[in-house]
């Protein structure tokens, strides 16, 4: 089973296990590195990520200029629908990095199974409980598969 941890924030979910970015649950488009950048941000969140460090990790063995990174930061903010003068998500440090400004909370597969799991069964489901039985378990394969 995956363990990577799922990042909510805002209306946002990213799943690194799946590479996808969902608002509201729909699949947003996120190229690869802004796919990388974004968790790298994600995990080092609320620290400042320093330039070299995202050239290392994103970029590995590979020599970028700082347009390539400030390109795929629009990118990122655009998807994300944030703006560079008063960011809601993306912080720029001049000169030294990229700062996650907004609170994330770390979700673990295994603690949504667990929580889904604990949700009683509503009693005022009129198509039975073999029918919730089966949305339910429909549920924890998609969840087990994501």
């Amino acid at each position: 089973m995956d363990t990577t941890p799922r990042f909510q924030f805002g209306r946002y979910e990213f799943d690194p296990g799946t590479f996808k970015l969902l608002r509201d649950g729909e699949t947003l488009a996120l190229e690869p590195k802004g796919i990388d950048l974004l968790r790298l941000l994600l995990e080092r969140a609320p620290r400042v990520v320093e330039k070299q460090e995202i050239f290392s990790i994103v970029w590995k063995d590979v020599a970028v200029t700082d347009n390539a990174l400030t390109r795929l930061v629009t990118h990122i903010r655009k998807v994300l629908e944030d703006d560079p003068k008063t960011p809601r998500y993306i912080e720029t440090i001049a000169t030294r990095g990229y700062r996650f400004v907004a609170p994330v909370t770390r979700v673990n597969v295994e603690e949504l199974a667990r929580e889904d799991n604990r949700q009683p069964m509503p009693a005022a489901d009129n198509r039975g409980p073999i029918a919730y039985a089966q949305r339910r378990s429909f549920q924890l394969s998609y969840l087990a598969v994501g």
